[in-house]
């Protein structure tokens, strides 16, 4: 028989299970729910954090890649400047600047928004400059950013030569084979530049004198023959490909192979080399070599000078002499005097004209010159040899300044009627953007738009009353000079004073300055 006790609960019973339920009863209990809680917080806190990252991240990316774009700037801004004349790039630390179109050095840095770009230039050899565009930035108050770019900049203008150029050509101790009279024997040619290879690629044999109705057969050059047909004088004889390796020295032309015989003739070879540029030499096979150079050109004169172009003229000399024809021209030109000393280090200009007959007049134009600066020019004279002359006279130029009226910075922004005296108008300013002082000599004032009886009565600039008078809309105001400082800061057209109101005035200003170049400000509408 089982019995049922009757069992009893006490208080303290009853707080002892429900302690028990507080941690082993359904939902939550309060530990769970505070770390719950701390593990949404973490969360959050990354979240926010990786946004945060993530919008630094991409603003110091932004900032590199405009930093890394503007030193690039100045790397093509140097070879800008490079292009217009290397003799430019002095070795220093510049920063840039656009003045009239064109990049130039200015100071030892320059600032584009946060960003200072530095250029430094240094020397590597005589027609070679390393340039390193530098640019600096603050990322935050603890960390700078800096973006460095260097590349190498060479004088191709002067280090560039064609293969022609290149090509030397001997015919000093050309002869009349004395076994065989229908041959010329004993030229050589050589590969004398900084190529490995050059090449001929076809020869242009004329001729005087010789037997009469005389062709050409062959041509045979090293051992090689490299033509053969039947060409009268003047043809053009396309050679086997000839080569020349600037380490071998000279290669013999073994003969040149003709009909009947050559003895007496007079003769000319055209050479074409694989790049199109050409070299000609006229020879007598049997006379005495020929020693006598060209005479020196001693007329060299300049003319048309711009602020960056100039033309030359002379007199063609022979190519003996003053007597025939000479082979090439050298011109070049330097900012300092040019001697024979410095004569290799002077800039050597590219497309000179032919040489024409002796006494012929000849001429040429010089452009990509920098404004404002002095230039010397000199030329020397080569025959087919080659024998050369020796430097003509030497010519000087200095070209031209740029317009003053280029650097004239007018704001017209502030401009209104002075609200204690109508009849003036106020807020005008003058500032000079170039490298040197301008000067403003006179103003052409006129209106509209208020009664035609108004006179203009004084122009005050930087507290000088420089004109007074009773002028009619469109006068020339002869104003006392305006001298306009390099690098000072903008000078205050202090008012315009009329002889009555001027409410509802529209003006036009046109600035004069002392070498004559005008700058127009129109539709001035004051407030």
């Amino acid at each position: 028989m089982m019995i049922l006790k009757k069992m009893k609960f006490s208080d303290k019973n009853l707080s002892t299970i429900s302690r028990c339920q507080l941690f082993t009863g359904g939902g939550f209990s309060l530990v769970e729910a505070l770390l719950s809680i701390s593990i949404f917080s973490l969360l959050i806190t990354a979240f926010v954090g990786s946004i945060i990252y993530g919008q630094e991240s991409e603003r110091l990316s932004g900032e590199r890649a405009r930093a890394t774009f503007i030193a690039e700037e100045g790397l093509e801004a140097v070879r800008n400047i490079r292009d217009a004349n290397f003799e430019d790039l002095v070795p220093g630390t510049y920063g840039l600047e656009v003045s009239g179109g064109q990049w130039n050095f200015s100071g030892s840095s320059d600032v584009t928004d946060i960003f200072t770009r530095s250029v430094n230039i240094s020397d590597a050899d005589a027609n070679t400059k390393t340039v390193t565009s530098n640019v600096e930035w603050k990322q935050n108050e603890q960390r700078d950013g800096s973006v460095s770019l260097t590349t190498q900049m060479t004088n191709w203008k002067k280090i560039r030569l064609t293969e022609a150029e290149q090509f030397e050509v001997d015919t000093s101790n050309s002869r009349i084979n004395p076994s065989n009279t229908d041959q010329v024997i004993d030229m050589t040619i050589e590969n004398i530049g900084t190529d490995s290879i050059i090449t001929i690629a076809q020869m242009q044999v004329s001729w005087t004198g010789g037997s009469g109705g005389s062709k050409i057969t062959d041509i045979s050059i090293n051992g090689n023959s490299v033509w053969t047909g039947n060409n009268a004088s003047g043809g053009t004889e396309d050679i086997t490909d000839f080569a020349l390796d600037s380490t071998h020295g000279t290669y013999p032309i073994d003969y040149l192979d003709f009909s009947k015989d050559m003895t007496g003739s007079t003769i000319t070879i055209i050479f074409t080399m694989l790049d199109g540029s050409i070299k000609q030499v006229v020879f007598s096979p049997g006379a005495p070599p020929d020693a006598t150079p060209p005479s020196n050109i001693t007329n060299l004169s300049t003319s048309n000078t711009t602020i960056n172009s100039v033309d030359l003229s002379w007199t063609a000399p022979g190519d003996d002499g003053n007597i025939g024809t000479a082979s090439s021209y050298d011109i070049r030109y330097s900012t300092s005097t040019i001697t024979e000393s410095n004569w290799s280090s002077a800039f050597q200009i590219s497309g000179e004209p032919i040489p024409q007959i002796a006494g012929t007049s000849q001429s040429m134009s010089i452009s990509g010159l920098s404004s404002s600066t002095t230039y010397y020019f000199a030329i020397k004279t080569s025959d087919e040899m080659p024998n050369t002359s020796g430097i003509s006279n030497i010519a000087s130029v200095t070209t031209l300044s740029p317009p003053q009226a280029n650097y004239l910075l007018v704001n017209t922004i502030g401009a209104q009627i002075n609200p204690v005296n109508n009849r003036q108008l106020i807020g005008i300013t003058l500032q000079n953007s170039g490298s040197s002082n301008i000067t403003v000599a006179s103003m052409t004032v006129s209106w509209s738009g208020i009664p035609g009886n108004r006179r203009l009565n004084t122009i005050r600039i930087n507290n000088l009353d420089v004109w007074t008078g009773t002028a009619t809309s469109g006068t020339v105001e002869n104003i006392a000079d305006v001298i306009l400082i390099s690098g000072a800061t903008a000078v205050p057209i202090n008012y315009f004073q009329f002889s009555n109101t001027i409410t509802g005035i529209t003006m036009n200003i046109i600035f004069t300055m002392t070498d004559g170049s005008t700058k127009t400000v129109s539709g001035i509408v004051p407030l």
